[in-house]
């Protein structure tokens, strides 16, 4: 968990922050039964996760320092122009008044047209795990095609989009970031031609919600950015399988902070999803993507 928040901005001094915030809460909801003995209880419990979790985080930091920051060779010849980018920016800003999570249902079901196999890999019962409970979210997880839990899902793939978008003109920080995160693939049965898949369903939403302005251009453009951004995840998937080929293992073999997540549409749990784990991406700790859940 502490390593995770490497893509959130976060640095040691925000524990203390939340660790005074918490102990605040607890006296406000406790009030005379939070005693010195509680507080001091709960000062040494926070003490000591609040360690493990900055013992991680400076992991990360440390792992990511090392990792690659150059373009992989087979994603140099889907670089986008400057042109490119800039379409890319402006339609993606049409796209986002729609809202992540509506934008997330019409993905997942042009996923599954493409790809019906897909439906299968998120049975109810795997759905239910990923929902939010709030109050205006509805019960009903029986047809999978208004599923509240596949919306949140594959509105982590929308969130995701939105950082890479920004990431465009920072490749030394994008390219890291998506060669980790296509090297947590390994774990969750995808292959290369499941990146194919949602890339296919992706231009189908665009199409869908900017109708018109859906142009030519706009086409090429966004199919330029995501070859470039499924051709590094993809690079990162060769390197970890060659790792573990090799006997060195996997990134984290994806038991410990992502072992409990699907893939190619959000957190499922390990049932060998084909759809991609987008979430970590949609923290990707670029300007303009929004923070999933710690």
């Amino acid at each position: 968990l502490g390593a995770r928040h490497i893509n959130y901005g976060v640095n040691e001094a925000h524990w203390e922050t939340l660790g005074k915030a918490f102990k605040s809460a607890l006296r406000e909801i406790l009030r005379e039964s939070f005693t010195q003995e509680v507080e001091a209880a709960w000062s040494m419990a926070y003490t000591f996760m609040s360690s493990i979790m900055i013992e991680g985080l400076r992991g990360a930091i440390a792992k990511r320092a090392a990792g690659p920051k150059q373009i992989p060779a087979s994603a140099l010849s889907a670089v986008p122009s400057e042109q490119m980018k800039t379409a890319v920016e402006q339609s993606w800003e049409q796209v986002q008044t729609l809202g992540t999570y509506n934008v997330g249902e019409i993905l997942y079901r042009h996923t599954f047209m493409i790809m019906p196999e897909a439906i299968h890999l998120f049975p109810q019962e795997v759905r239910l795990k990923y929902r939010e409970w709030s109050p205006d979210e509805g019960n009903d997880e029986s047809n999978v095609y208004k599923s509240p839990a596949l919306r949140k899902l594959f509105s982590k793939f929308v969130n995701a989009v939105g950082c890479a978008v920004v990431g465009l003109h920072d490749s030394t920080r994008l390219v890291p970031m998506l060669t980790e995160l296509g090297a947590r693939h390994i774990n969750y049965g995808v292959n290369e031609a499941h990146w194919q898949t949602l890339g296919k369903a992706f231009t189908l939403t665009l199409r869908e919600i900017l109708q018109e302005s859906f142009t030519q251009e706009v086409e090429a453009a966004w199919a330029m950015a995501y070859t470039f951004m499924s051709s590094i995840m993809i690079e990162g998937l060769r390197g970890a399988i060659a790792k573990r080929e090799s006997g060195h293992g996997s990134l984290g073999d994806g038991r410990g902070d992502f072992g409990d997540k699907a893939s190619l549409s959000g957190d499922s749990t390990d049932h060998g999803s084909a759809t991609s784990d987008l979430a970590e991406v949609s923290t990707l700790g670029l300007p303009g993507g929004e923070a999933a859940e710690a």
